[in-house]
């Protein structure tokens, strides 16, 4: 969970923000589209999940292809295997 903090002399004190505008909200909520797809494929083991959390990153589908980002998220998947679940390594 993240929550807005004051950090200061007596340490670090969340902090009440209240209603987010709409076009914050808005902004934040393309990054929890990418949060919810990888919570559904963990809890699925539902390895397009993965690829589809990948195609939903605003950065990610700002640069790469749909082509490309398989390919991306297989090299990733290769590369840190050993630290992935064995239903995402295929």
């Amino acid at each position: 969970m993240e929550v807005a903090c004051l950090v200061d002399a007596n340490g670090i004190q969340p902090t009440k923000v209240g209603t987010i505008p709409s076009h914050l909200a808005a902004m934040m909520q393309t990054n929890i589209n990418v949060q919810t797809l990888l919570t559904e494929a963990i809890l699925t083991e539902n390895r397009d999940r993965v690829y589809h959390a990948a195609m939903m990153d605003p950065h990610t589908a700002a640069v790469l292809g749909i082509e490309e980002i398989y390919a991306l998220v297989d090299d990733l998947i290769a590369a840190h295997g050993d630290w992935l679940p064995a239903w995402l390594r295929r």
